[in-house]
Formats: C-alpha cells, structure tokens, sequence
C-alpha cells in the first residue's frame, strides 16, 4: 500500500463520505419528500451501486487502527444487533408485540415484508453505530 500523507487521505474520505451523503439524500427525496415515488428502478439500482462503490474508497482511505475500530464495531455491534433483531422476530412470533409496518416507504401486501427486511438491515448498523461510538469515545 502507497503512503499518502494524513491530509491527503482526510479530504479523500470527507469527500468520499459527502459523495455517499449526497447520493443517499437523491435516493431518500422520492420516498420521504412530496415527490412521485415512481423513481425508474434502474436509477435506484444505479445510486445504491455507487454508494456501495465509494464505501470501497472510503475503508481504502483509513489508517489501520480506523479499520480496526469499524471491524471490531461490525463484528460486535453487528451482532448485537443481529441478535436484538432476532429476539425481535421471535417477540412478533408469538404475538407480544404488532408487526411493524412502513407506510412512508411501501404500501400494500408488500409492506410487512419490507418492514421485516428493513429491520433485518437496520438492526445490525444500528448496533455498529453505538458500539463505534463507544469505541471512538473510548480512545479519544
């Protein structure tokens, strides 16, 4: 691996991270603001790849002991939050708590479905997301 100085490798991953930023409010508009949410598939299909891209030159543009931190805080956080997920699944199993539904994102038969694979999803970053706030205040 190429040495670039820190100043370098700082603004690559601000402006990696303003790119995903600004690619992932595009993707949000049609859903959440007024607009008519029949954005083409492909454009959709298209942004996400893209923001999946830059995530590549962002982890790229880290020191090692940065990706340490967000390895460990996947590895950790990620599974905490697999688990809740998992003990959220079995508490709408057996009826303690009501499906959850996302009527801002999809509405009709597909809805519990989507609902399921966004919490799925979400649980998961959202354990990463504490466990690297932990870890970044932890060692500041």
């Amino acid at each position: 691996m190429q040495f670039q100085p820190l100043a370098q490798r700082s603004r690559r991953k601000q402006l990696v991270l303003g790119l995903m930023a600004a690619l992932f409010v595009l993707l949000m508009i049609p859903r959440l603001g007024g607009l008519p949410s029949e954005t083409p598939r492909i454009l959709t299909l298209s942004l996400g790849a893209i923001i999946v891209a830059l995530s590549a030159f962002w982890i790229l543009a880290l020191d090692e002991m940065e990706r340490h931190a967000h390895y460990q805080a996947w590895y950790w956080g990620g599974s905490l939050g697999v688990l809740a997920a998992g003990g959220l699944i079995v508490a709408i199993a057996f009826g303690g708590l009501p499906a959850p539904t996302l009527p801002w994102l999809v509405r009709g038969a597909d809805s519990g479905f989507v609902a399921g694979a966004v919490v799925a999803l979400a649980m998961p970053a959202i354990g990463y997301t504490i466990w690297w706030l932990g870890y970044w205040l932890r060692h500041r």
